[in-house]
């Protein structure tokens, strides 16, 4: 019966120390996306001002 419960404590350690990578590995997926959208949003400002600069210096036709 001891062994039995300590068996169902190990797995429940198990368990539970997986949930926590899980839980982790979300969180960085998560926080990676975030750190990606903003580059992309940054990005778009960039270019948009890049186009808006060239097309206000370029010579009249």
């Amino acid at each position: 019966m001891a062994q039995q419960r300590l068996d169902a404590a190990i797995d429940a350690k198990r368990h539970h120390t997986n949930q926590n990578l899980a839980n982790e590995a979300v969180k960085e997926a998560r926080e990676a996306l975030k750190k990606a959208e903003k580059l992309r949003v940054l990005k778009i400002a960039e270019l948009a001002a890049s186009a808006k600069a060239w097309r206000e210096n370029r010579p009249a036709e």
